[in-house]
């Protein structure tokens, strides 16, 4: 019965985003936004969807599941909320987002102690993605509480998570039962671990941490480049490459990683640069060498900025910058940008909400360490 209503839903939906993408108006953009612009206006864009309920504020999206808005889109407004400067958070108090955002995520907790990724459309809900940024949240939120319960309850999830989702062949799965290994999960999820033993040592984490590290740089591409997975491509090169880079660098700094390990991994994500600065162009834009509807993706732009701020020039940068501040157009934030210099949202626009809360993390967290 369920299936009788799931695929004509998916037809329709198919249907829609075609046709939405067949219309919709692209732009150009020959202006470039400050630097504080646009991250005024990116933070004006998501307070439009701040939803207070019985004393909960939360980032509602039009990606649910059973009315539950996006988990992915809440821990990363409350990374993004750590990582902001107070001046920029002038229609809220500090304190009040964290400890509401992260009541909020609590809430969510499933019975098995995960978090679901909440996007119907998806057969399978990727606890495994959802439960590691919500963790890495809310560890951010211990280190300024210190708040033993919450302490606590990011060890019972991690426990639950080990249970469920982690094997030494894949480390951390999407979801239950799959069978795949997907890079940037398992490089984020050896980032967590890492800090997490900062906190609390535990010689599983440590076993855990090593055998992903070894996942991730045994399996780096000839030319370069992490593969988003084992078995599935086609998929966005450029958006998963750069996150392996950064996450994979923050694990690298545990004191529980030998200096053999080390230095094989340092020179295998120097390989992955070198491939990185490759795909820019005279412009500083990053082409996508897979995709080619989202050739200049957002995202990539500004993970890739992060990935090589330590390789390139401060001028090198700064190109990569002001490439990244073109997508604001008129206060409308796109999201990709064809082969003609158009910018647009494309099939992305139903999750444009939830894309909006990455692209923000990520600035904040590129602000929030710049030297």
């Amino acid at each position: 019965m369920i299936t009788l209503f799931f695929y004509p839903l998916l037809l329709i939906k198919k249907v829609r985003t075609y046709l939405h993408n067949r219309f919709e108006t692209k732009v150009k953009n020959t202006k470039q936004s400050e630097t504080n612009y646009f991250a005024n206006i990116l933070w004006l864009k998501i307070q439009e969807h701040f939803i207070f309920n019985s004393g909960q504020l939360y980032f509602n999206t039009k990606v649910k599941n059973h009315g539950n808005p996006n988990t992915l889109a809440q821990a990363r407004i409350l990374l993004s909320v750590l990582n902001l400067d107070k001046k920029h958070l002038v229609t809220f108090n500090i304190d009040f987002l964290i400890k509401s955002l992260t009541k909020h995520i609590l809430s969510t907790r499933k019975k098995n102690l995960l978090y679901e990724f909440n996007q119907k459309w998806w057969k399978d809900q990727d606890e495994g993605i959802a439960t590691i940024w919500t963790l890495i949240a809310l560890l951010e939120v211990y280190k300024k509480n210190k708040d033993k319960n919450l302490l606590n309850n990011i060890l019972s999830t991690t426990e639950a998570m080990h249970k469920h989702l982690f094997t030494d062949e894949t480390s951390l799965m999407h979801t239950k039962n799959d069978n795949f290994w997907c890079l940037n999960s398992v490089s984020t999820y050896a980032m967590f671990i890492s800090k997490l033993l900062e906190y609390h040592f535990d010689k599983i984490f440590v076993h855990n941490l090593i055998t992903s590290i070894n996942l991730c740089i045994n399996n780096i591409d000839q030319e370069g480049y992490f593969p988003y997975s084992q078995t599935r491509t086609g998929t966005y090169l450029l958006l998963y490459n750069p996150i392996v880079i950064i996450t994979l660098e923050d694990a690298l700094a545990s004191k529980f990683i030998d200096e053999k390990l080390k230095r094989i991994s340092f020179q295998k994500i120097e390989a992955a640069k070198i491939f990185l600065h490759k795909q820019q162009d005279e412009n500083g834009y990053f082409v996508e060498p897979e995709q080619k509807q989202y050739s200049r993706y957002i995202i990539s732009n500004i993970t890739s900025l992060i990935a090589l701020r330590k390789t390139v020039s401060k001028d090198e940068e700064l190109v990569i910058f002001n490439s990244i501040k073109r997508y604001l157009i008129n206060d409308e934030i796109y999201l990709c940008r064809n082969e003609k210099g158009e910018f647009f949202n494309g099939s992305l626009y139903e999750v444009k909400d939830v894309l909006l809360t990455e692209i923000f993390y990520w600035l904040t967290y590129y602000l929030s360490t710049k030297k």
